[in-house]
């Protein structure tokens, strides 16, 4: 189906974006776009409101229901931070949109924030500044900081491939619930190392009183198919992202 995404280049103020927001609502527009940082060559040139352009926005979505696209101000801040956990940049970019759908206004039901969808108490763990995380570089940054720290809970596995994939199975159900399903696997005769079609079948079972209740889970209950489908699918757009974009 069609998606039709429209919006001003900049957002200038509260009433201009709202004012747009109502009028695409009533043109049956899909998303509203709008640029909070718009970096000029001159500084004496306008560079954006920033957080308070996202404010806007935010208020705009509330408002009118419109989902949000706005900018991240450059695939190099993907490109830079990747580097630094030694991740292909389109798996994190890919890892974003599964968050986010590149929304850096997003707020979850549970209160996870911004671009990389961080709670504020891991933001603020990772050295996001209050106030600063729907900044989609703070985001980025913090996320992968916080990316660089649960990988070394899984240095046991040598494969950077699979260690990817524990991670992001941690990133979005945290450490615990994955280290259960290491030990299950284990347990259970499984190859603990790997992923796909082993540690992931635990993950699933650990909604399975049998298993959450196992002397080894010291986790409990978990719904773990979203997890599983987490994994998934930020590989697999990853792969996508691969072959359509270029390094």
């Amino acid at each position: 189906d069609r998606i039709i995404i429209a919006g001003p280049c900049a957002v200038e103020s509260e009433e201009q974006i709202i004012r747009i927001a109502s009028k695409l609502k009533q043109l049956g527009i899909d998303y509203l776009r709008g640029g909070a940082f718009k970096p000029r060559t001159n500084p004496d040139d306008f560079q954006g409101l920033g957080e308070l352009g996202i404010e806007y926005l935010i208020k705009a979505k509330q408002i009118t229901g419109l989902p949000i696209v706005t900018e991240l101000m450059s695939i190099e801040q993907v490109k830079k931070y990747a580097k630094d956990i030694d991740w292909d940049w389109r798996i994190l970019a890919s890892l974003a949109y599964t968050e986010s759908n590149f929304d850096t206004t997003a707020v979850s039901w549970a209160g996870a924030k911004g671009l990389m969808q961080l709670m504020p108490r891991t933001a603020r763990a990772m050295g996001v500044p209050p106030g600063k995380e729907q900044n989609p570089e703070e985001s980025i940054k913090a996320a992968v900081k916080y990316i660089a720290a649960t990988s070394r809970s899984f240095n046991a596995i040598k494969d950077e491939n699979e260690r990817m994939k524990f991670v992001l199975a941690a990133y979005n159900a945290g450490i615990g619930h994955v280290l259960d399903a290491i030990a299950l696997a284990e347990k259970y005769g499984k190859n603990k190392y790997v992923w796909d079609n082993s540690v992931d079948n635990y993950i699933l079972l650990k909604s399975n009183e049998e298993y959450f209740n196992d002397p080894v889970c010291k986790n409990g209950y978990f719904r773990g198919v979203e997890t599983y489908n987490f994994v998934k699918e930020v590989m697999s757009r990853g792969e996508v992202y691969k072959k359509k974009i270029k390094d």
